[in-house]
């Protein structure tokens, strides 16, 4: 039932070591070890409440802003961490403002997927941005100009 003889593996060290952009694994393990921290700290806790000057704007205004705040931080960071960052943060804020969670937490979700003009903002750009050897300006470029379009 078992081999005779060692069988090559589909993946060797070597094509892994020469392949594999490790700045972007440190990118992201970065982020989720970031992301882990806030929460452990009990940061994401005391940020909640912190905002709790929040009650006296209207409801659809708070779901504004937690969109707009996340848009904002995914741009100049990973989305994945910014929102494993945001949801406990979100959901304390909801607690405080006596709103369901999913109601901020759903819509700032959808809006940290809308990072996609810097290679930082989401793992796919950082691989293009570094096989193809794309400045960041060009990126922020292009993105001006599609907006620019008629």
């Amino acid at each position: 039932p078992y081999p005779s003889e060692p069988i090559k593996s589909l993946l060797s060290w070597d094509f892994t070591h020469k392949n594999v952009p490790w700045g972007l694994v440190f990118l992201l393990g970065g982020g989720f070890a970031l992301s882990t921290a806030a929460q452990d700290s009990g940061m994401s806790k005391m940020m909640g409440q912190a905002l709790a000057f929040l009650t006296t704007v209207p409801r659809v205004g708070i779901q504004f802003i937690a969109c707009v705040v996340a848009v904002f931080m995914t741009n100049f960071s990973a989305n994945v961490p910014i929102c494993n960052i945001l949801v406990p943060v979100l959901n304390e804020v909801a607690l405080v403002v006596k709103v369901h969670p999913i109601f901020l937490i759903f819509p700032a979700g959808i809006a940290c997927s809308y990072a996609f003009h810097l290679p930082v903002g989401t793992p796919p750009n950082a691989i293009v941005s570094g096989y193809a050897n794309i400045r960041i300006k060009y990126m922020v470029g292009s993105y001006y100009f599609q907006l620019s379009l008629p």
